[in-house]
């Protein structure tokens, strides 16, 4: 479970990640920003935000510099690609993480129906149908499997999600969050 916690924690960094890099890669794309960026040291005054920022312009302005906004547009798109693929797999590792969990409950309830089935009364199967009796216990299993499984998830990765989700949209702008919320 902790597993699958850290893994959602860091699709949802990822993703995040994934997104900010869209801004310079449009404005590269079509030359909308003219600012001149320099270097805001980490030490000094004024708001964290606006230090990142910056420093993030600053290195990308100053990587096209030197090696001309193609050789940065390629570099921002395999950092997008890449942080794709990192957040799809540390999705997908999440959701391979629950399997055990997942068939642990399953196991368990199969081990439950069986116990029932075995202390019934023999008239009980003299009148039902062995196929009927087969086909709603796995019908059955299976559909409180794919409930519980997605209940599972729902329960650790959505507020991991909307977590995350909600203090980046604070950190970028408080206002107009609190506008939307």
């Amino acid at each position: 479970l902790a597993e699958s916690v850290g893994l959602n924690i860091l699709s949802a960094l990822f993703n995040i990640f994934s997104f900010s890099l869209i801004v310079p890669m449009l404005q590269i794309l079509f030359k909308l920003n003219t600012t001149v960026y320099t270097f805001m040291p980490w030490d000094s005054t004024g708001d964290f935000k606006d230090k990142v920022v910056n420093n993030a312009y600053y290195a990308v302005s100053h990587y096209m510099a030197l090696n001309g906004a193609s050789q940065t547009l390629i570099l921002l798109c395999v950092a997008l690609a890449s942080m794709t693929l990192l957040k799809t797999a540390c999705y997908f590792g999440s959701s391979a993480v629950m399997i055990p969990i997942r068939t642990g409950i399953v196991k368990d309830i199969r081990m439950q129906i069986y116990n029932k089935i075995l202390r019934l009364p023999l008239g009980f199967f003299s009148q039902e149908k062995k196929g009927d009796i087969i086909a709603r216990m796995s019908g059955d299993v299976m559909e409180v499997e794919n409930s519980i499984t997605s209940s599972i998830d729902i329960l650790i990765k959505d507020p991991i999600l909307i977590t995350f989700y909600l203090v980046t949209l604070f950190f970028i702008s408080w206002q107009m969050t609190l506008f939307t919320i």
